[in-house]
């Protein structure tokens, strides 16, 4: 699996997890208590470094795919299987839930926490996942409705696909979007700007990414396909110049391929 961690991860248990974390928050009172409420995320963080052992920050992590690299960091690791994310901010967001998921699942660990220092009180939040990779790289696929011999969507299919069954799904959309974007040439081809017409004449510009000049694709991370986003998506393709429409929504159990085409209403 080329998801390169080279600092040694161990999966710690619920209580294991918990002891440390528990550690680590009498610090973190303390360092708010001392520093305030406004200092940057890091200055929190080297003071945790400064304070407890077998504290590492920005732990490096390396997603390798074919001729494709990407490095995330986490923010800190403690005893080797404890992750924490630190922020500043004036509350946590799901996105921020999000971030740490992610982490765990790239470093195949169950448990971590969210730690704010910018609200009055510290804002914690405990993130679990029983989500491995065994389970991540054995999904469903159904493509029935993505019937098409044109070379791009065929690539774009068959790339995904290869993609998840090595990394697995669940991650990150980011990630699935720079590795498929690299696969089309990088940003600067992939990532263009789309006339949008109406009445017959071009009015504004679209943002779209492009497997062809005129084939776009998207990525979703939706429960269950939507049939809302669907003629959401099919209601952009009628006001442009392309053809069609490439959707692949990646479930953490199943990934659903949709071709529409301009002027179909369907696929």
């Amino acid at each position: 699996m080329p998801i390169i961690v080279k600092t040694p991860i161990r999966r710690l248990t619920q209580r294991e997890f918990g002891d440390i974390a528990y550690e680590v928050m009498g610090v973190v009172y303390r360092l708010q208590d001392e520093f305030g409420r406004f200092f940057a995320e890091r200055v929190y963080k080297q003071a945790l470094l400064a304070s407890l052992p077998d504290v590492q920050a920005e732990v490096p992590i390396d997603l390798v795919w074919g001729s494709f690299k990407s490095i995330r960091f986490l923010d800190i690791l403690v005893g080797g299987g404890a992750a924490f994310e630190f922020k500043s901010v004036g509350k946590l967001t799901t996105a921020h839930h999000a971030q740490l998921l992610n982490y765990l699942m790239l470093l195949d660990l169950a448990h971590g926490k969210l730690i704010n220092l910018r609200t009055p009180r510290v804002e914690e939040e405990f993130v679990n996942t029983s989500f491995r990779h065994i389970d991540r790289v054995h999904f469903q696929m159904d493509d029935s409705r993505f019937q098409t011999k044109d070379p791009a969507a065929c690539l774009f299919r068959d790339s995904l696909l290869d993609l998840l069954k090595d990394w697995g799904t669940g991650l990150e959309l980011a990630l699935y979007f720079e590795a498929m974007t690299h696969v089309f040439g990088g940003a600067t081809v992939v990532e263009q700007e789309v006339g949008v017409i109406w009445n017959g004449r071009t009015i504004a510009q679209q943002p779209l990414r492009l497997v062809s000049p005129e084939v776009a694709f998207h990525l979703t991370a939706m429960e269950n396909t939507s049939k809302e986003f669907e003629s959401q998506a099919q209601r952009l393709l009628e006001h442009t110049q392309l053809n069609a429409y490439l959707w692949a929504n990646v479930s953490r159990k199943k990934v659903t391929f949709t071709l529409l085409r301009r002027g179909s209403g369907k696929s």
